[in-house]
């Protein structure tokens, strides 16, 4: 029986997409704890705003939609859903703070990305290990991404 699950395994029969936050459970509860951590991170977009200046509201029209589409469903998918699940075997508290310094760092490239970015893989790695669902950290990312560039970077 053992080897015919191997079998399955990698003919693709039986790969767990939910154990990557790809699922239908939890939505609500993830999308609810998402919507308070937007919610924190507009007031705190809105604070770094006031803090270096706004700048006048210009969206690529052509980046919007690679970003809400691709883009932060790749990242999310790939640091919640695949880097996070897979460092759970260290500790879930020990994954989420790793995953969300790697997630941190790969910002780097603008010194006010990082500090925010750290703070919002914290809080996105915290509410998939509570509600491993991936809809809502997107869903939250690419709000928070799209304010944070058209209004302040």
């Amino acid at each position: 029986m053992a080897w015919e699950k191997q079998q399955a395994k990698r003919k693709g029969g039986s790969f767990n997409w939910e154990r990557f936050g790809v699922t239908k459970r939890h939505m609500p509860q993830s999308l609810r704890y998402n919507y308070i951590i937007t919610a924190i991170g507009i007031v705190v977009i809105a604070a770094l705003g006031f803090l270096i200046g706004f700048k006048p509201l210009h969206v690529d029209i052509l980046w919007l939609p690679f970003y809400i589409i691709i883009s932060v469903p790749v990242q999310e998918f790939g640091f919640r859903g695949v880097i996070q699940a897979t460092l759970y075997r260290y500790g879930r508290h020990t994954s989420v703070i790793l995953t969300s310094i790697v997630y941190g760092a790969v910002h780097f490239y603008d010194p006010l990305l990082v500090g925010p970015t750290l703070a919002a893989g914290l809080a996105w790695g915290y509410a998939f290990y509570k509600k491993p669902n991936l809809l809502g950290p997107i869903v939250s990312h690419a709000i928070l991404g799209v304010v944070l560039f058209a209004f302040v970077l």
